[in-house]
């Protein structure tokens, strides 16, 4: 609720969002948080941090092109995702993936 009106208070806060998500996905609401990230990187193109949450969900989810596209944007603006993913377990049904070695090995 203080994140809604954090929200409601000043819909441009990408922060009062990113931390509504992270609430949402301790409540295993995935859909909504995706939409929370979503916001985040419409208000910020540049969150490294929202793509990096919505590719972990997206993994999860095994849902692995959106995934990969969105850790791909996620690294590609903060590489230090890169190192997180390695070790991330939300990153175990994708970590297979040629696609996802790939990224991991080019950087």
């Amino acid at each position: 609720i203080a994140y809604d009106k954090a929200i409601e208070f000043n819909p441009k806060n990408e922060y009062a969002y990113y931390g509504k998500g992270k609430s949402l996905e301790k409540m295993k609401d995935y859909n909504e948080a995706i939409t929370v990230y979503n916001n985040v990187i419409t208000i910020s193109h540049n969150n490294a941090r929202g793509y990096y949450n919505l590719s972990r969900i997206y993994s999860q989810k095994g849902i692995s092109v959106t995934a990969l596209i969105n850790f791909k944007k996620a690294i590609e603006i903060d590489e230090t995702f890169l190192q997180k993913a390695i070790i991330e377990k939300d990153f175990d049904p994708i970590r297979d993936d040629p696609a996802f070695i790939k990224l991991i090995e080019t950087k």
